[in-house]
């Protein structure tokens, strides 16, 4: 009775854990298929350099937006380690449930994946360094994701996040092994555009209270050296401060409040106009006009984005440095 009591709670465990198993097994499959999707594109844009071609923007926002993604999934992965012991389960259980099964060789390798720190990213530097000319695509990528932010051409908290993860990220799948590229020796491009934004943003977040460490990023660097770190990270007092208070929410209520206070008084000045015109004249709006509308509504919309990423980088920096068990917090911003 008793052995029949265990097999029926391994079966009960069995049938829990298959799922998320199977969910795994998806989620490597799909890793598989978008590294070899983005090395195929970065394939035909090497191939047009060569040519003397430009790639296309298009196609490289789409890389970059590849790129993140995979970056944030190998994030997710290596914040789940409670996932490794749950594919360790199974496989004790399955071995139970089916003695004479092979399944055993699946699951370590799915056990080898998760418990592999930078798993995604890592498979996605191997099968592009294994290409001749990967850098110059990285160095598009990078390039462009900089410009974005430079000119403010970011409309969604996303964009903005995804653009500086690809800059992170880029510059640490850019470097190479011992004998290959050194990324901080390149000169082929200015390291300060990017120094500037990770310096700026030395924590990003990355999904609920996940957040992403860029010291920790940049250690990982094959040609990482400790010297480096005052030029990319915030280390003296001075910026350190300067750190928390940008990431102050406190700090900023006044422009804040500001902005919000003009805008909303001119959009309604502006919408109070539009009503009173008869529908005749609405339909007969000059373009001039039209265009200070556009203007007027895409500036709130960039304020709308300001103010979003502005608690979102807090509630990071907070992830990042929690209060102490006195009840303060450690580097409070503001």
């Amino acid at each position: 009775k008793d052995d029949e009591q265990k097999e029926e709670q391994n079966r009960t465990k069995f049938e829990i854990l298959a799922p998320l198993v199977e969910q795994m097994r998806t989620l490597i499959r799909y890793k598989d298929k978008a590294v070899q999707v983005f090395v195929s594109h970065m394939q035909s844009l090497i191939q047009m350099e060569g040519r003397g071609e430009s790639g296309s923007l298009s196609k490289i926002t789409h890389m970059i937006r590849l790129f993140d993604i995979l970056a944030v999934m190998d994030c997710l992965k290596n914040i789940k380690s409670s996932i490794v012991n749950d594919c360790a389960a199974y496989r004790r259980i399955y071995s139970q449930v089916y003695p004479n099964s092979g399944q055993n060789d699946d699951t370590n390798t799915l056990i080898m994946f998760m418990a592999n720190q930078n798993a995604i990213i890592g498979h996605l530097k191997q099968e592009t360094h294994s290409l001749n000319g990967y850098d110059i695509v990285f160095q598009h990528m990078i390039n462009q994701s900089a410009e974005v932010l430079d000119a403010g051409l970011v409309l969604t908290p996303r964009e903005k996040y995804t653009n500086l993860r690809a800059i992170l990220f880029g510059i640490y799948v850019m470097d190479g092994d011992a004998n290959g590229l050194n990324v901080f020796k390149n000169k082929k491009f200015k390291l300060e555009r990017f120094m500037k934004h990770i310096k700026r943003y030395p924590v990003l977040p990355v999904f609920g209270d996940m957040f992403i460490d860029c010291a920790v990023v940049l250690s990982r660097c094959t040609h990482w050296e400790a010297s480096m770190a005052e030029l990319w990270l915030p280390l003296t007092e001075k910026e350190a401060i300067r750190a928390c208070y940008l990431y102050s929410v406190k700090q900023h209520m006044y422009l804040i409040r500001l902005h919000h206070d003009t805008f909303v008084s001119e959009f309604f000045c502006k919408m109070s106009q539009i009503k009173a015109l008869s529908a005749e004249e609405q339909q007969n709006l000059t373009l001039e006009y039209l265009r200070e509308i556009s203007v007027l509504i895409w500036g709130g919309l960039l304020y709308i984005t300001e103010w979003t990423c502005q608690l979102i980088e807090q509630s990071a920096w907070f992830y990042k440095n929690p209060a102490s068990p006195s009840g303060t917090a450690t580097q409070t911003p503001g």
